[in-house]
């Protein structure tokens, strides 16, 4: 309450305004007062004004008045918590408990009440808390996450990874008990692991899979998963076969797969270990039945089988624990409400583990399906997932990101660790249409532009295949044409000499059908070609790839790009055309990277055909302008056609 004085006597208010100078005097200590949201008559009601008062500077009033403050006022303290999360480790499990040197136990949790009251402040024993301030949301956080128990301020059998995923938030303070000091200590430094790998395997890794496997055999130790995200070509499947080569519990092991390399599996299997019984669970519904039906808990057998078969047969399979659960090709699941990330996410399994070349193809948000698998809570909520990294993160979170996940993540990239594979060059090849197809193109490009206009979303993204479509296959739109597409006849031109000089080439489409005419385009010519596409069944995909690489009757290899960007080793090649650039820059390196591998004796020649003033020259610079941030996390690849926004489908059509 404000008051006034003259000469040591109490005197109205009007009466101090007598004169200009009080008038002044009272004006400025009337601002400062303000600017502290006090009020003149000392009485704050609003819990807002009251908290705003009390952790301003209001002792400096005195400067314009004495200022009298009771002793409960005179020993107010802005306080934070600063909260340490104690960590033991108890028969295979963590208790955690948290406590802070400021606030006993219960005042943390009235702290706690108070905020989730949305309250803007509390005061505790003349500590005021702003309930706002980042050392309480880090404290909210962490207790949510770990479920503390008020009664006895513990949180019991919690897994390993909850050391990891404290250790990685920020402003929270973590101590370790001696065991998992160890622990942490076992994951950092997993290179001077031993491990016992069959005689057979150990003079065939390179030292880097050496690495991936005791890297593998130290997260089993703990029961944790993994996600093994190694660049394409570099070994993910012979990693996988050797770690599981360590294991010394018994039981059935699955390995989740594309289709296509349902059979390749199976082969390595053979390959590496051909004493361990391996299985593909395919055919009809009786065999598949008999086939799980021979999977026993205290036998070691590998079931392998496709996305799709497993999510119509999911309700069988989580009948059965198994062992291990592996997924192959793991961005698969990146949907997480997909029937087949669900059917994979209902799995029993004691161990998990993933693989992909391409963790991220589209934003940092695939990532946390994957790990939803492996380490359900681990990334938190997906809504508060996506909100904070989203398609196009800061550097800074990005880099927060990798941090919390670095554990259980291991990447490799070629360059970094086969310095003797040979180089690869990239090029873009600018393809003149011919006029026919000029014509064609102008054509349907105008009929484009109005669908665009329209408003139409499917018409338009059809228009843009079919745009992209004309750019490789013009005459594929009219029967009875007499013109060669362009970028066949510079095909042929580059297979003729090629071919003579000792080459093999790898042609990858997105087109289908463009591959077909192609290849009896290329027959008419007397280059004969096999086609590998979605119809190949695996087996047939394996001999063509065997075949293709070690015999020399067939010099070209066709390839859709969908189903050559996994399980596929094409290193007879040396050359790469890709017939027409896709929206997935990740889809095309992956595909690349089918004969760039190891294996790969002699330098690689990728050659993308761009055809001159059309849709395919804009593909390819949105393809470098949407490359996001979240390269810092993993090489990431363009979004797919469904993801163009409405300003890219104007610049494709402009």
């Amino acid at each position: 309450k404000t008051k006034f004085e003259y000469q040591g006597e109490e005197i109205e208010k009007d009466t101090f305004l007598g004169s200009e100078f009080s008038k002044a005097y009272y004006d400025s200590y009337i601002e400062e007062l303000t600017k502290r949201h006090g009020l003149e008559n000392g009485y704050l009601k609003d819990n807002e004004y009251v908290y705003a008062f009390l952790t301003s500077s209001y002792k400096d009033l005195g400067s314009y008045c004495k200022l009298f403050l009771s002793d409960n006022l005179l020993n107010i303290t802005k306080t934070n918590p600063t909260v340490r999360t104690k960590l033991l480790l108890k028969e295979g499990w963590i208790n955690a408990s948290m406590s802070s040197s400021e606030f006993s136990d219960d005042e943390l949790f009235s702290i706690l009440e108070a905020y989730k009251q949305k309250r803007k402040f509390i005061l505790i024993d003349r500590k005021i808390v702003d309930l706002e301030s980042e050392e309480v949301k880090n404290f909210v956080k962490v207790a949510d996450s770990l479920n503390i128990d008020r009664d006895h301020n513990q949180s019991n059998n919690l897994p390993f990874w909850t050391t990891f995923m404290l250790q990685s938030e920020e402003g929270i303070e973590v101590d370790l008990d001696s065991s998992l000091s160890s622990f942490v200590n076992d994951i950092s430094h997993f290179k001077e692991a031993n491990i016992n790998l069959p005689s057979f395997l150990q003079n065939k890794l390179r030292s880097y899979q050496l690495d991936g496997v005791k890297w593998l055999s130290s997260l089993n130790k703990y029961h944790l998963p993994g996600l093994l995200a190694d660049d394409m070509g570099l070994g993910k499947t012979l990693q996988t076969i050797a770690f599981i080569s360590t294991l010394k519990e018994k039981g059935p092991i699955l390995i989740v797969c594309p289709k296509s390399v349902t059979y390749n599996w199976k082969k390595e299997i053979e390959k590496w270990m051909p004493s361990l019984p391996s299985m593909v669970i395919s055919g009809s519904i009786e065999t598949r039945v008999k086939l799980l039906s021979s999977l026993k808990e205290e036998k070691t057998v590998i079931a392998i089988i496709s996305y799709d078969s497993l999510r119509n047969d999911i309700e069988k399979f989580t009948q059965i624990q198994f062992l291990l659960t592996v997924l192959d090709e793991a961005q698969t699941i990146k949907n997480t409400n997909a029937k087949k990330t669900l059917a994979v996410k209902s799995l029993k399994s004691t161990y998990k583990l993933a693989l992909t070349g391409t963790p991220v193809e589209n934003s940092a948000i695939d990532l946390f399906s994957i790990f939803d698998f492996l380490m359900e809570g681990y990334l938190g909520e997906r809504n508060d997932f996506a909100r904070t990294y989203g398609y196009a993160p800061s550097k800074e979170k990005a880099n927060r990101l990798y941090n919390k996940i670095k554990p259980f993540y291991l990447r490799r990239k070629k360059e970094d660790v086969l310095k003797d594979l040979p180089p690869k060059t990239i090029e873009n090849i600018s393809i003149t249409m011919e006029e026919e197809e000029t014509k064609i193109y102008d054509a349907y490009l105008e009929r484009a532009r109005r669908d665009m206009n329209s408003g139409n979303i499917a018409s338009i993204l059809a228009s843009l295949v079919r745009l992209r479509t004309i750019c490789s296959d013009a005459p594929a739109f009219f029967e009875n044409t007499n013109f060669e597409p362009s970028k066949f006849q510079y095909i042929l031109e580059v297979l003729t000499q090629g071919i003579e000089n000792g080459h093999k080439f790898v042609i990858f489409s997105s087109f289908v059908k463009a591959l077909h005419h192609l290849s009896s385009y290329l027959r008419d010519h007397g280059i004969a070609t096999a086609i590998i596409e979605g119809a190949t069944n695996g087996e047939e995909r394996i001999a063509l790839s065997e075949s293709f690489n070690n015999k020399d009757d067939i010099k070209v290899m066709l390839v859709s790009l969908k189903a050559g960007g996994t399980g596929l080793n094409l290193y007879g090649a040396d050359y790469v055309i890709h017939l027409d650039p896709w929206w997935n820059n990740a889809a095309e390196e992956q595909a690349t990277d089918r004969a760039h591998r190891i294996g790969q004796t002699r330098p690689v020649t990728v050659l993308k055909l761009v055809s001159f003033n059309t849709i395919e020259e804009k593909v390819i610079k949105l393809q470098e302008l949407k490359k996001g941030i979240a390269t810092s996390l993993i090489k990431e690849g363009d979004e797919g056609i469904a993801k163009l926004s409405k300003d890219d489908i104007k610049y494709l059509l402009s």
